[in-house]
């Protein structure tokens, strides 16, 4: 309480003070503005708990929004969340072990070939090999076609003479037939590794080049592994 023996100045000053005190409490008064089960708005200056999840506005005493609190997330929002999040993650990671790889193979290719004509020296060689294991197996796949028709020849003569097919001459028909099969696949196989080699020198034979068109600091930089892989 005020003394009342306080001299004018100083109990106006202080009364002044008190008002001015009572004004700031009251403006920082706070409220809650939520709805009900009745979907009715309400503004009090508490809120019961089991409105807290719908989602809230505090207000202050002219009414003024404050804070919004936004409803509680349902289980499949969170679960939602958490998959766009993981999914985010995953892609991310993936994107930083591509980036790695690049530059891994980028770091190679400059350290592997001096010049664009060594790697096509390379590809060639390599390209040569896979031709001539494919030329060995289509000739050798031609002597077993000859060798299993006169197998089949003998196995007819046999059968004509009214003889049992010797059990030998039958198990060197199968045993020839297999080898055709065999030398077939590795033969295709072969192909599909030219294929194979072809396109990924031709992409190899690409980015050098674009890596070769750098500055020759920034070259140096990335046979050290020390700088970040050019994009494609």
């Amino acid at each position: 309480m005020l003394q009342r023996n306080l001299p004018p100045l100083v109990l106006f000053l202080a009364l002044a003070l008190a008002a001015a005190t009572g004004v700031q409490a009251a403006g920082q008064q706070r409220f809650y503005r939520y709805q009900d089960d009745q979907g009715v708005t309400v503004l009090n200056n508490t809120i019961p708990p089991e409105y807290v999840s719908r989602g809230y506005e505090v207000v202050d005493a002219h009414g003024r929004v404050v804070e919004t609190v936004p409803p509680a997330k349902s289980a499949e929002e969170i679960a939602a969340e958490t998959a766009a999040r993981e999914r985010r993650e995953a892609e991310q990671r993936e994107a930083e072990r591509q980036a790695r790889e690049q530059a891994q193979k980028d770091q190679r290719l400059l350290i592997t070939y001096v010049s664009e004509s060594d790697l096509i020296a390379m590809r060639d060689s390599k390209l040569a090999v896979l031709e001539s294991q494919i030329h060995l197996a289509e000739e050798k796949i031609g002597r077993l076609r000859e060798q299993l028709q006169q197998q089949q020849a003998a196995a007819a003569n046999h059968e004509r003479a009214g003889r049992t097919v010797p059990g030998n001459l039958l198990a060197d028909i199968a045993s020839t037939r297999q080898q055709i099969t065999d030398n077939r696949n590795f033969m295709e196989e072969r192909r599909r590794q030219r294929t194979e080699l072809e396109t990924q020198f031709a992409a190899d034979l690409e980015r050098y080049r674009e890596l070769r068109a750098l500055p020759e600091a920034r070259q140096r930089a990335l046979k050290r592994g020390e700088a970040p892989t050019l994009k494609r």
